[in-house]
């Protein structure tokens, strides 16, 4: 493991929730959270956050995109079940005169 990704680690184990998802906002909260000998070596590590805040962000929600195509999905397969002409035509008491 390269030493950008175990610096971030060691960082979010404790800072998580002082980060989002804007690089100059992760340096200055970085440099408040960690002492980082070189400017190089901090704006990498904060670059990094800023990328795994980023794609986190993105997996939750393309997720939360799935799961309500889906919920929609069913809800369509249901309603065509309900309103189908086909399940009304093997009904007797719907084609019989009263």
């Amino acid at each position: 493991m390269n030493r950008i990704k175990r610096y971030t680690e060691q960082v979010f184990a404790e800072h998580k929730a002082e980060f989002g998802l804007d690089f100059a906002e992760n340096r200055r909260a970085l440099k408040a959270v960690a002492t980082v000998r070189s400017k190089e070596l901090q704006n990498e590590i904060a670059g990094y956050i800023t990328r795994t805040l980023k794609r986190e962000r993105r997996e939750i929600e393309e997720r939360r995109r799935r799961a309500a195509a889906d919920a929609e999905q069913e809800r369509a397969s249901i309603d065509e079940e309900i309103l189908a002409p086909a399940a009304w035509a093997g009904s007797t008491a719907a084609t019989s005169p009263p």
